[in-house]
């Protein structure tokens, strides 16, 4: 594995892509980073190994983080998150499955969506989310229709686009 400490200052993204190349098919590597994640003794070091999680490739997501799944949802839910949150939302909607759901985690979403205290790029990912989430159980697809009709004057592109998106899916699901 490369030098762990190159992880504690800030990287560029061809660092990071690096890191992901060297870290494919690398089970120990990459369970080696998770265990930096999860220790959160460093917030760059944190930031960092999420980034690089969230550059392998999907079979390597798959392959090595799904065991994982639980604590990263832990972590994501935790008061104090110590990484960017939308690094980790990207790889739990990346991961997520009817196999690993997660209600918590959908509660988490349908409440902090339109709630302006996280980023807007936080809050996209939390819409993509909630959509994949109630994907597997239509059901609950009505409420996270009514949570996107409160949005409708958010004035946070990427919400707007996410939701867009997101009440795309939701209609293309109810004709099938």
């Amino acid at each position: 594995m490369k030098d762990i400490h190159i992880l504690e200052r800030r990287m560029s993204k061809a660092e990071v892509l690096v890191w992901v190349q060297d870290l494919h098919h690398d089970e120990a590597g990459i369970s080696e980073l998770c265990d930096l994640l999860f220790r959160a003794d460093h917030a760059r070091v944190c930031t960092n190994v999420a980034w690089i999680f969230s550059h392998l490739s999907q079979e390597d997501k798959t392959l090595y983080l799904s065991s994982r799944y639980e604590e990263l949802v832990g972590l994501a839910l935790s008061s104090e998150v110590p990484v960017r949150l939308g690094l980790l939302l990207s790889l739990l909607l990346d991961l997520s499955t009817k196999e690993n759901f997660r209600s918590d985690l959908l509660d988490f979403c349908l409440c902090h969506l339109s709630d302006r205290n996280y980023t807007s790029g936080d809050r996209s990912y939390m819409i993509h989310l909630a959509a994949r989430l109630c994907g597997f159980y239509p059901e609950l697809k009505q409420e996270l229709e009514l949570c996107l009709e409160f949005l409708a004057e958010d004035p946070a592109p990427s919400v707007g686009a996410a939701r867009q998106h997101a009440l795309g899916k939701l209609r293309v699901s109810k004709k099938k």
